[in-house]
């Protein structure tokens, strides 16, 4: 090829290397600027925060869940414990009303059988300030084994109503028109002495009121035949008396076997007396246990708040625990994102660099190749020049 014509190519093809090789580095300088904008460090920093939050978010769930957990453990048992204290409640009420009505019927019997019922009797009662008085059965507190032998010994004189003085009542005892009543002073009877033929009566019967003048000089016996082989001892005030009431004088017996409502006064007063007590027993347990069952629907109630309190936070915990988990998993793809971006502008870099390479060295080549042609076509020149003066000489 002609050396001038060669010299055109070359720097045709130096031209386009040079371009290509222009273009090649404003990619390879867009490539560089994109990667120093992502700041992957910033963003990894914040991952790093999220992960953080995300941990304190996680401790926080399961202390809460330990928590709700736990108050409702306590919940159950505090509803186990208060079903408790209403079955006890709702037992002791129904024995507390059991015990009412039996108390109702014993004092119902009761007042029948110490005359409280008999109109007349109540109303010169009441006319003479003694209507709220005692009878002297209520007073008896008599060994079980001899209240058979009591009731037989003081008989009518079970109803007598105790007072202070009796002597100012003579006169109006005399106002009663219909009915029976019976009046004991409290205070003790003189020369009530007892001889020790055997145990007196007495002694098994206790009271705060004075016994002396009803009980003095009455004994006991263990059976009917002791009391038979003592009866000749007896002075004419004296008697003796077993426990199934067989009541011996000097020269007299008697046997009396109630069958109506006076019969077991003394025992009756005994069965009031317990469930009097047991009804008191009884209250004290119904209000003691009404004080624990508020207490513990109180206990309950409040478990109930601190549960709900501590489900709100959980559920607060968990949501905030959601988007931390949201927010995480959309940094981290997108940093996976912007990792795999930049392996792929450092693969176009390498490339780029190997086409800059390249280009540079068929840039050197063409330069060569130019230079060599620059030189023949000068060299043409100069012997084109030298033929055209020999021409012209």
């Amino acid at each position: 090829a002609e050396p001038g014509k060669t010299v055109q190519v070359e720097q045709t093809r130096i031209q386009h290397l040079e371009g290509h090789q222009q273009q090649l580095n404003d990619r390879v300088s867009r490539y560089q600027q994109e990667l120093q904008g992502m700041g992957t460090q910033a963003l990894e920093e914040e991952i790093g925060s999220i992960r953080n939050q995300l941990s304190e978010v996680d401790n926080e769930v399961a202390e809460l869940g330990q928590q709700l957990q736990a108050t409702q453990q306590q919940i159950s048992q505090s509803r186990e414990h208060n079903e408790n204290i209403v079955e006890a409640l709702n037992g002791s009420r129904s024995d507390l009303q059991s015990q009412q009505g039996r108390l109702s019927s014993l004092e119902a019997l009761q007042e029948d059988a110490l005359g409280k019922g008999e109109s007349a009797v109540s109303d010169w009662l009441d006319q003479n300030g003694l209507k709220d008085a005692k009878r002297l059965a209520e007073t008896l507190d008599v060994e079980q084994r001899w209240q058979t032998a009591v009731e037989t010994v003081l008989g009518f004189h079970l109803q007598a109503v105790s007072v202070d003085e009796a002597g100012n009542l003579g006169q109006a005892l005399a106002g009663l028109d219909k009915g029976a009543i019976g009046i004991i002073e409290r205070g003790a009877v003189k020369n009530s002495s007892t001889r020790d033929l055997a145990t007196s009566l007495a002694q098994f019967v206790r009271s705060d009121w004075s016994l002396d003048s009803l009980l003095a000089g009455i004994y006991t016996a263990d059976s009917i035949d002791q009391a038979l082989s003592l009866r000749g001892q007896l002075q004419a005030h004296e008697s003796i008396v077993t426990a199934e009431g067989v009541w011996l004088g000097p020269n007299w017996m008697r046997m009396t076997r109630n069958t109506d409502e006076q019969a077991g006064v003394l025992q009756r007063e005994a069965e009031i007396r317990d469930t009097e007590k047991r009804i008191a027993e009884l209250t004290a347990r119904v209000d003691d246990l009404q004080q624990q069952l508020d207490a513990g629907r109180d206990a309950l109630h409040a478990h109930e708040r601190s549960r709900d309190e501590t489900q709100a936070s959980l559920d607060a915990a968990n949501r905030q625990h959601a988007e931390y988990k949201s927010t995480l998993g959309s940094r981290e793809t997108a940093l996976e994102q912007m990792r795999s971006r930049s392996q792929q502008i450092e693969t176009q870099l390498g490339e780029l660099h190997g086409q800059l390479e390249q280009d540079s060295s068929a840039v050197q080549e063409a330069r060569a190749r130019l230079q060599e042609a620059e030189a023949a076509a000068a060299k043409l020149d100069a012997e084109r020049a030298q033929l055209q003066q020999r021409r012209d000489i």
